[in-house]
């Protein structure tokens, strides 16, 4: 089982035959094997796969999460590891969209006392799995990748690194690499995360514009795609407005997804889009719209813009 490694950083996982690290992992793999099956135009076998993803996700509910503590266990086999819930099984339950929304307070509760406990590999699920708890909007996201603790980027950086290294730190592993992929997990975190850049087809020809930036009040991005680039930014005005700017690749279409805010009523569900107000739909905590095609010429970005009475962080 690489729950993670060094061993050390394991936060005290106990491995089991029931293992809520590797559950998640075989949650996340059936649905990216359904996702591949549909493109394929394999639907039943996407179908039948999804069905298996959701059958795994569902046990890991029933029989990983302590209703006491309300948190997730490190597995069942043994006495320990059915008491004990390490980061791990918390981390890679969000990752794995397993966690219910009335369960994520008390995962984020515990996350931020525990800070980065895992390495740099585990910190690919810590930061995914930060960004689907959506009443957060990205705000912890933000600060562990940015923060200069010893487990953390910026601390790679003051140690003179040029390349993301294997480890956090020379006293976590004398022999580390000081150019390792599996450290990368900010590329992914900040495209995906932090500016909400998704595919929802095959070569982004739909895809998902959800930004999380926490207490960031202004993002950009250009994301390279099989169907073009996509330039995408947002800019907070702090507790008036939330605007996205957006230039879709040409035969694309984007549901853009922007904060709700604390608006209620009639305004609950309103965005404009190109200076026009148009009824939108909700979305957990945001306000979606579908359908955003490139403009009329390509170089020309699509506004959407949220307006709120009170800034929702």
């Amino acid at each position: 089982d690489n729950i993670d490694w060094p061993q050390y950083t394991r936060d005290g996982y106990i491995l089991n035959d029931v293992s809520t690290v590797i559950n998640a992992f075989a949650v996340k793999g059936l649905h990216a094997l359904a996702v591949m099956s549909n493109a394929t135009g394999k639907h039943q076998q996407a179908r039948d796969l999804q069905q298996k993803s959701q059958a795994v996700s569902d046990g890991i509910n029933s029989a990983l999460w302590n209703k006491e503590t309300g948190l997730y266990v490190d597995g069942i086999g043994s006495e320990s590891a059915k008491t004990h819930s390490a980061w791990h099984a918390q981390t890679n339950s969000l990752w794995a969209q397993s966690v219910e929304p009335s369960k994520q307070p008390k995962l984020l509760e515990f996350l931020k006392l525990k800070r980065m406990a895992g390495s740099v590999y585990g910190a690919y699920a810590f930061l995914m799995g930060l960004y689907e708890i959506a009443f957060d909007h990205g705000e912890f996201a933000l600060e562990m990748l940015t923060n200069c603790d010893e487990s953390s980027w910026c601390h790679m950086l003051k140690v003179g690194a040029t390349a993301t290294m294997e480890a956090w730190s020379r006293k976590q592993k004398p022999n580390l690499s000081w150019s390792h992929p599996w450290a990368t997990a900010p590329a992914t975190a900040i495209a995906q995360g932090f500016m909400g850049l998704k595919p929802l087809a095959p070569k982004f020809k739909r895809f998902l514009f959800k930004p999380q930036p926490g207490n960031a009040t202004s993002g950009s991005i250009v994301l390279p795609t099989f169907s073009g680039a996509i330039h995408a930014s947002f800019e907070v005005v702090h507790s008036t407005s939330f605007t996205a700017r957006l230039q879709p690749p040409p035969n694309t279409a984007a549901t853009v997804c922007l904060p709700k805010g604390k608006a209620e009523g009639t305004s609950a569900t309103l965005l404009t889009v190109d200076g026009k107000t148009v009824d939108g739909y909700l979305e957990g905590d945001h306000v979606c719209i579908d359908g955003i095609g490139s403009a009329a010429s390509p170089s020309q970005s699509r506004v959407i813009e949220r307006k709120w009475s009170t800034i929702f962080i």
